[in-house]
């Protein structure tokens, strides 16, 4: 897990474990943002880097509003 150095990292990681535990098991590999006080999940693509037209990246917005 990386952490921008101005960042508290104890703080960090106990926002990001919250987060996992409330997706309830159905987490995939990727990462989770923050953008306008609202939370999405990006999905990490696979293969990232074979083709020379990558595909857009998509925003899954997580609706809990205890994660905010």
């Amino acid at each position: 897990m990386r952490a921008p150095a101005h960042i508290d990292f104890s703080d960090y990681r106990a926002k990001a474990v919250s987060r996992r535990e409330s997706l309830g098991g159905r987490v995939k590999g990727g990462k989770v943002v923050e953008r306008d006080g609202q939370v999405f999940f990006i999905k990490r693509p696979t293969h990232e880097n074979r083709n020379k037209h990558p595909r857009p990246v998509t925003y899954y917005p997580i609706k809990d509003e205890s994660l905010a």
